[in-house]
């Protein structure tokens, strides 16, 4: 056991083949992670958020916020 600081400096920032289908089901994640959020994950540059994990956001490609908006007519 060593300190980071001594190893840090070897870990990859970014990984130069990218893997887009991982076998997850063995996790019990298997069509739940998007292939945009494993991607992602492949460059620690890259922020991830922990939605990003959700299974409702599987399909999605951007996890940029979304603006929903309703036209209220009011009767005349």
């Amino acid at each position: 056991m060593v300190e980071p600081a001594k190893y840090w400096h070897k870990v990859l920032v970014r990984r130069k083949n990218t893997y887009r289908r991982l076998a997850l089901d063995h996790v019990g994640a298997a069509n739940s992670i998007s292939e945009h959020t494993i991607v992602r994950a492949h460059d620690r540059t890259l922020p991830m958020l922990l939605k990003m994990f959700s299974s409702s956001n599987f399909g999605k490609r951007s996890f940029a916020p979304t603006e929903n908006k309703v036209n209220i007519i009011e009767g005349s």
